[in-house]
């Protein structure tokens, strides 16, 4: 789906070629789904490292409220789903498990991979990035797989 914020997509081989065709994909973009145009403005995460903001790159937008209202509604009604694992988008101010906070080197989570994170603990996370890694990505089907993370 084109739904980065230039507009565009980053398809990635794994997912579509290897994953799909034995699971059941549901697709969401936190940015899209929050109410964010496609394309907009680039967002960083800026602050605090126990609290990061979501601040648009140009016009310095604070988004943060915005996102973390969207990221408690979303994470709730996923866990109401039977899902076995997600895939989220590697270095997302929203997505990323690992996101470089500002200029500071400093990393921290995105706003809506800590939310998903924090109400389903047990739910076999991993990012795009990860699964090329091939002992990373049979760890995150296995425990898909077993049901574990529901």
């Amino acid at each position: 789906e084109c739904v980065r914020y230039d507009g565009k997509n980053k398809p990635n081989r794994i997912v579509l070629e290897e994953l799909a065709p034995a699971m059941e994909r549901v697709g969401i973009c936190p940015e899209v789904e929050c109410g964010f145009t496609t394309p907009r403005e680039p967002m960083n995460l800026e602050g605090d490292l126990s609290a990061p903001r979501l601040i648009t790159v140009r016009s310095r937008r604070d988004f943060t409220l915005k996102m973390r209202s969207f990221a408690v509604r979303k994470a709730e009604e996923l866990a109401q789903e039977n899902l076995s694992g997600f895939i989220l988008k590697a270095r997302s101010p929203s997505c990323g498990a690992a996101v470089r906070l500002g200029d500071s080197g400093a990393v921290t989570e995105g706003l809506f991979y800590a939310e998903l994170r924090r109400r389903l603990p047990e739910l076999p996370i991993i990012d795009e990035e990860s699964l090329a890694d091939p002992e990373k990505r049979l760890a995150f089907l296995k425990k898909a797989a077993s049901g574990t993370g529901k």
